[in-house]
């Protein structure tokens, strides 16, 4: 199991990528 933060910066880190795809 991943910490909160860890996940949380994967998922900003994810969802930056799809913005910077668009």
């Amino acid at each position: 199991n991943f910490p909160e933060k860890s996940w949380l910066y994967v998922k900003n880190f994810l969802d930056s990528g799809v913005e910077a795809h668009t």
